[in-house]
């Protein structure tokens, strides 16, 4: 079997000290989906967004030396920021009175 030499990666805080920039566009791009509603008419933006900013969430792990721990918290993390961003929604309205 070829292949490089293995790399030891490191561990996920390790990985998120050094690559969390790399979140960073799928956070800002959920922002944009799900609290500006910025596309809801046009689906073909929405997804182009989405797939790049999950393939930049996607590189710390294919290119670089993150563990796969890594891009399991990029999918939890764009899987619940929605209902985040619903809760801080209902929070903001009730203290608002609206």
């Amino acid at each position: 079997m070829g292949g490089g030499p293995y790399r030891a990666r490191p561990r996920l805080g390790p990985a998120m000290r050094i690559y969390w920039p790399w979140l960073l566009p799928l956070l800002l791009t959920s922002v944009v989906i799900f609290v500006l509603h910025a596309g809801k008419d046009q689906s073909h933006v929405v997804k182009a967004r989405f797939f790049a900013s999950a393939f930049a969430a996607l590189v710390p792990w294919v290119f670089l030396s993150a563990p796969y721990s890594f891009w399991v918290l990029a999918c939890v993390l764009w899987f619940f920021t929605p209902f985040v961003f619903a809760l801080f929604s209902v929070v903001f309205n009730a203290v608002l009175g609206r």
